[in-house]
């Protein structure tokens, strides 16, 4: 079963890495995919860059939402985009069984997935705001 975990909008891998969180929020998902049936990918808010930690996070696959966009440094332009991700990255979307988001911020998405691919999603929330 392939499941798409998508981060904390508007959150990159570097951002993880920057506050020394990227292995204990990674651990569990890269221990699941070594003993289950199961495969990883990350959905993450950051560019190009997020793709160093290929080989860190493996067998964790990465999309970065943001490779593309002309607008990454604008929160605000970032904002817009994510409630179209679920169209630029139909082809990824469509191979997921479940999406996943770390925290409330970036739901959304994985609601719109719900509406338009009728995808199983689960909302996580570490915190209240």
């Amino acid at each position: 079963m392939h499941i798409l975990l998508i981060k904390t909008f508007p959150l990159s891998l570097d951002d993880w890495e920057r506050v020394g969180i990227i292995d204990r929020e990674l651990e569990l998902f890269k221990n699941i995919s070594k003993t289950d049936n199961y495969s990883f990918s990350i959905g993450s808010f950051g560019d190009e860059g997020d793709l160093k930690y290929a080989e860190k996070i493996k067998p964790i696959k990465i999309i970065p939402f943001f490779k593309k966009n002309y607008f990454k440094n604008s929160f605000l332009f970032k904002f817009i985009y994510s409630f179209f991700l679920p169209i630029i990255f139909k082809e990824n979307f469509k191979t997921f069984r479940i999406i996943q988001s770390n925290q409330f911020w970036g739901s959304w998405i994985l609601i719109l997935c719900k509406l338009i691919f009728r995808k199983k999603i689960i909302l996580r929330q570490g915190f209240d705001f």
